[in-house]
């Protein structure tokens, strides 16, 4: 766990951050739908505070199948992990089982300078290795 921990640290101080911050819509009957995305809007980085390790499937574990599966995942103003992105596959059976650990992730959310929580997209690494 210590090393998932390491490496999501390690990719989100690389700085794979995008504040999502608010998308505003207006009321349609006013005006069109607009949405505006903010990215201007300094924020504190969320933080893993509950991870989970991912499993091997059977055929890569037979295969000695070994690196690293990286994602975006929107983390939310709840610190829940959603709509997970394979940005580096591994492989196919891998990238699943990396997006099924870490959508049992939790996070503290990121927050503004004035403390409110906001959904931002990190990039997170997902390491496999057979010891």
């Amino acid at each position: 766990m210590r090393n998932f921990q390491l490496a999501f640290t390690l990719a989100v101080i690389t700085a794979f951050i995008l504040p999502l911050a608010l998308v505003c819509q207006e009321d349609s009957t006013q005006q069109p739908k607009k949405s505006e995305l903010e990215l201007t809007r300094p924020v504190t980085p969320p933080r893993l505070i509950h991870s989970v390790d991912p499993e091997y499937d059977k055929a890569s574990r037979k295969k000695k199948v070994q690196g690293t599966v990286v994602l975006t995942v929107l983390v939310t103003e709840s610190g829940e992990p959603q709509d997970p992105k394979i940005d580096i596959s591994l492989n196919p059976a891998l990238d699943e089982k990396a997006i099924e650990a870490v959508s049992r992730w939790r996070f503290a959310p990121a927050t503004t300078k004035d403390g409110k929580p906001v959904a931002v997209q990190v990039r997170v690494e997902v390491n496999f290795h057979l010891y």
